[in-house]
């Protein structure tokens, strides 16, 4: 699918595409990123059961990123006299057997070790003293608890925000279901159906949900111009 080809003058982005712009660590912030300086002159959307979702993974995320940093600078200052290259340091925290918890499901170690190698590339020299290591992460911890909520807020800003459904149609839920969509899912769509039908706009959707993505091309819903997942996003900024 060639970009000439696409519509994209309104473009709703589900939770995880969002949440993906808000922190540099997702694997598809480059991406995503990407995609929406590129299409600067569209119109992008978002909607109030998004914005439910996106405060309360926000939150989430930022409390997991805090503890693994707290901890990265409590264990710092146990070893601020020790040298550190990017291997070294990540393989020394690690192995403190800390275990860390997102959503209630344990963390993968590589899953942290990638955090944490994410941090080093962008703010990290190739060899660091465990002093001036603690005080970069320090400064990264105060970036999360300040900088980052008020970039959160400029992205809200970038986006049209769609309200939530003010009545049932089963028609969209029924379909949706039927291919299996979930209830959170679906009143996103709604929040879109609704809005289609009072301003008669027609939407390009992104999400990075696999599941939600096969069950909305299956919908083949007329209010929805098309659906974009990861890989198509992917092409369209390489």
């Amino acid at each position: 699918m060639s970009k000439e080809n696409i519509n994209t003058n309104n473009v709703c982005l589900d939770t995880n595409t969002i949440i993906s712009l808000l922190f540099f660590i997702e694997p598809a912030h480059s991406v995503i990123n990407k995609y929406l300086e590129g299409n600067s002159n569209d119109k992008f959307y978002y909607t109030k059961h998004i914005y439910s979702e996106c405060e309360t993974i926000f939150r989430q995320k930022l409390d997991f990123l805090d503890d693994i940093i707290e901890d990265v600078i409590l264990f710092l200052e146990d070893n601020y006299n020790k040298m550190y290259n990017q291997k070294q340091f990540t393989s020394s925290f690690t192995n403190s057997n800390k275990n860390y918890y997102y959503k209630q499901s344990k963390v993968d170690i590589n899953d942290i070790i990638s955090i944490l190698s994410i941090i080093w590339d962008k703010h990290c020299s190739e060899n660091m003293d465990g002093f001036y290591l603690s005080q970069i992460f320090f400064k990264y911890q105060h970036f999360l608890d300040n900088y980052l909520i008020k970039y959160k807020q400029t992205i809200y800003n970038r986006l049209i925000l769609i309200n939530g459904y003010t009545q049932e149609y089963p028609q969209i839920t029924d379909k949706l279901l039927s291919h299996g969509s979930h209830k959170k899912d679906n009143e996103i769509i709604l929040d879109i159906y609704e809005y289609h039908l009072k301003h008669n706009i027609l939407f390009n959707f992104v999400t990075f949900d696999k599941s939600f993505y096969n069950a909305l091309k299956e919908c083949n819903f007329d209010f929805l111009i098309e659906i974009y997942d990861y890989e198509c996003i992917k092409t369209f900024v390489n």
